[in-house]
């Protein structure tokens, strides 16, 4: 278990966990980078990996920053996050990247993530859940979310998701999306499914067409 007020700056990662109850819980800064005269450059590999999985609660005015893939789970965990989590790489470089099944982000109100891609659940990551009531951007252009396997995606009146594509989906498998809040495609559809189905229940505002699979 991780408790961290102060700054916790590595070359290459941030902080490196190797359990499944791994725990972090952040009020200062974790990066990957350099630190110099109280300032972070971002850099290396991720701020924070837990390469089994647990939980990581990023709490309000908190920060972690990284040049891409800044927090990355290899296994099923929980992210909670009222503060930024940020990655200033260009590309498809992700600020959340998950890897484990049954993976639970959240992003509160007054929270930021953003990224190449703000928030990935790769393909081990079936029936992902992200709930969303702060800001998520995809700074590229690419996506705002992108889940390569199936997910759930709640987005409240408070949320606003933004990306080239909003929300993502590519997997065989039905998603869902219930948005009360802002979906916003920039150059492309608001929310695209390519391969399963996408149920979709909107009481807010989708910028972008809604491109479904059926």
């Amino acid at each position: 278990i991780v408790t961290n007020a102060g700054d916790i700056v590595g070359t290459s990662w941030g902080i490196v966990g190797r359990n499944a109850a791994d725990s972090i819980v952040n009020t200062g800064r974790i990066a990957s980078g350099t630190l110099a005269a109280g300032v972070i450059t971002a850099g290396g590999s991720n701020a924070v990996l837990l390469a089994s999985g647990g939980t990581l609660t990023n709490n309000a005015g908190a920060q972690i920053i990284g040049a891409g893939n800044v927090v990355q789970f290899n296994a099923s965990g929980t992210i909670t996050n009222a503060g930024t989590i940020r990655a200033n790489a260009s590309g498809t470089s992700a600020a959340v990247n998950m890897f484990g099944a049954n993976s639970i982000v959240t992003n509160l109100a007054g929270g930021t993530i953003s990224g190449g891609r703000a928030v990935v659940f790769n393909s081990a990551a079936s029936n992902a859940t992200l709930n969303n009531s702060g800001t998520i951007t995809g700074i590229t252009g690419t996506q705002g979310v992108l889940f390569f396997n199936n997910g759930t995606v709640t987005n409240t009146a408070t949320g606003s998701i933004t990306g080239g594509v909003g929300i993502y989906f590519n997997g065989t498998t039905a998603s869902s999306v219930l948005n009360d809040g802002i979906i916003r495609g920039i150059s492309s559809s608001g929310i695209l499914a390519t391969n399963g189905t996408a149920n979709v229940i909107n009481n807010g505002s989708v910028y972008g067409a809604l491109n479904l699979n059926g």
